[in-house]
């Protein structure tokens, strides 16, 4: 009888470390998520807020847009007042088409060099290899928003370069108009970037696990 119990005994301490994981695995995925989200939805309105600029900057601010980044800011605050960015915007949405698109015009100023700032997502990071405590389609957009972000920065780092260049005293005029050319590209791709991330945080924080 005594034997039995040592190889029960013996047993039960092989399968231990997996029952062990197997209580652990949801409470870690859910503190890793709570944390993501946490990161994540202070990013979203600092990129919808970048998407208003570059678009009011090019005058391609228009309805759709502004209800997005409505959607994309949330409850956000604006700096100087008790009033949320969204509930701003809605100033805009009283207007016609026609009159968003005549507001617009009249601000926009496409080579206008905007301070741009590059965006990290710490947390994310470093937690890469517990993304497999989630669903494939939570990992597929964690990586996805990853890699965007890693774009997004290069195309900062990219009008940074081009922005210096444009101070060369020996800069032909041709020369300095393919620079603020390849400015104004790398402006519309962010733009587009941005938007892709933001999409994508708000896929991300619907799925369950």
């Amino acid at each position: 009888m005594p034997a039995v119990y040592v190889i029960l005994g013996w047993l039960l301490g092989l399968l231990s470390p997996q029952l062990v994981d197997l209580i652990q695995k949801p409470y870690r995925r859910a503190l890793i998520k709570r944390s993501l989200s946490v990161e994540l939805l202070e990013l979203r309105p600092k990129l919808a807020a970048l998407v208003y600029l570059l678009t009011s900057q090019t005058g391609d601010l228009n309805r759709t847009s502004i209800q997005w980044i409505q959607k994309m800011m949330g409850d956000k605050k604006r700096p100087d007042s008790e009033m949320t960015v969204a509930e701003g915007l809605s100033l805009y949405l009283s207007f016609t088409d026609e009159q968003i698109q005549m507001a617009t015009q009249v601000r926009a100023n496409p080579r206008d060099n905007l301070t741009l700032h590059k965006a990290t997502l710490p947390f994310l990071t470093s937690q890469v290899t517990s993304l497999s405590l989630f669903s494939p389609e939570f990992q597929r957009l964690a990586l996805e928003i990853q890699a965007n972000l890693a774009v997004f920065n290069q195309d900062i780092d990219f009008i940074s370069f081009n922005f210096q260049k444009t101070f060369d005293s020996n800069l032909s005029t041709r020369n300095h108009e393919a620079l603020q050319t390849n400015m104004e590209t790398a402006r519309s791709s962010i733009t587009q970037v941005a938007r892709q991330i933001c999409d994508q945080i708000t896929e991300l924080l619907a799925i369950a696990k």
